[in-house]
């Protein structure tokens, strides 16, 4: 093997460092042994990976390490690749992309995918099984959860799939481009090359969608009307029932159906006619229309009939068996 480390100009040791690394001389095998060993080394996690010996006859590396931000490629050979991170290991973020191939990860918590350059963000510590679809390389950063002065904007991000057209990432992955590519003179350029990096992850973190207010109010009317969809046959069903089973005040659900034209009252009266009138008008013609009224919510028959004609211009029994 050859293997080398390119040492900072004027400083051996310190917070961060370059290397470059190939299999140039070692069988497949030992190949395959130094691609897990290199990752399992980056991730501070045991690493198995699943992939023809082929894949193995090159391997190259190369690592850019820092306090704050670790950096990783490798490349294989072109062949279908799993890699398999164990639980454990340091808390952090992980930024993976392939760049031959399309990838896809699954977690005990999560399955995500991501086309070819596209970018897979996922917590680090938990067992993960990544998938290349035609090996060849892959990068990954690590951001450790306690240095990194993003941690808990990183954390939002957990889980999520990235295109490879997102300009943030572009940016991200330029600058990561660059760092990988340079050895840095003193901790100081290095550290100032960083917090650069850093600096860029809210634009990513704002790319996210975050819904607006006028969006969560209508996922809570839906919500809502789900609910009332599935309990509308509750004799006894208020607004004050409805607004304890989504956690808000009988006032907010009222605002929510106020600010679509209608009132609670009316939405479930009219759910509630609907049913009946299709059951009228398709059921069985021998069930009395008392029962119907009943099923389907209504406990005074008087108020049904004037509701019923009101809504439709007929009388419930004249509607029967039409279709």
């Amino acid at each position: 093997m050859t293997a080398h480390d390119r040492p900072l100009a004027r400083c051996l040791t310190g917070t961060f460092r370059r290397r470059v690394l190939n299999s140039d001389g070692l069988a497949a095998s030992e190949g395959r042994r130094l691609y897990e060993d290199l990752a399992g080394e980056f991730l501070n996690v045991p690493v198995i990976v699943e992939a023809a010996d082929a894949a193995f006859s090159s391997v190259r590396a190369l690592i850019w390490r820092h306090a704050t931000l670790h950096l990783l490629t490798l490349i294989c050979g072109p062949a279908s690749l799993d890699l398999t991170m164990i639980a454990g290991g340091k808390a952090g973020t992980l930024m993976v992309r392939a760049m031959d191939g399309s990838l896809a990860a699954e977690s005990p918590t999560a399955r995500l995918a991501a086309e070819r350059g596209g970018i897979l963000i996922l917590p680090a510590g938990e067992r993960t099984r990544y998938r290349l679809s035609a090996g060849g390389r892959i990068d990954i950063a690590f951001l450790p959860d306690g240095t990194a002065p993003q941690a808990q904007l990183l954390r939002g991000l957990h889980h999520r799939s990235f295109s490879p057209s997102c300009l943030p990432l572009q940016l991200l992955i330029g600058y990561a481009g660059y760092l990988l590519q340079r050895d840095c003179e003193t901790e100081a350029e290095a550290d100032l090359l960083v917090s650069h990096f850093h600096t860029l992850l809210p634009l990513l973190a704002a790319t996210v969608h975050r819904p607006s207010e006028a969006d969560r109010g209508a996922s809570r009317l839906q919500a809502i009307r789900r609910t009332i969809e599935e309990r509308m046959t509750e004799s006894q069903l208020s607004v004050e029932t409805i607004a304890a089973l989504h956690g808000v005040t009988a006032r907010t659900v009222q605002k929510l159906f106020q600010q679509e034209g209608t009132t609670f009252s009316r939405h479930l009266r009219e759910r509630r006619l609907d049913a009946a009138r299709q059951r009228i008008a398709l059921g069985d013609p021998t069930q009395p229309i008392n029962r119907i009224a009943y099923d389907v919510g209504f406990s005074d028959l008087s108020y049904f009939n004037r509701s019923f004609m009101a809504r439709y211009g007929q009388r419930p029994s004249d509607m029967r068996g039409r279709r």
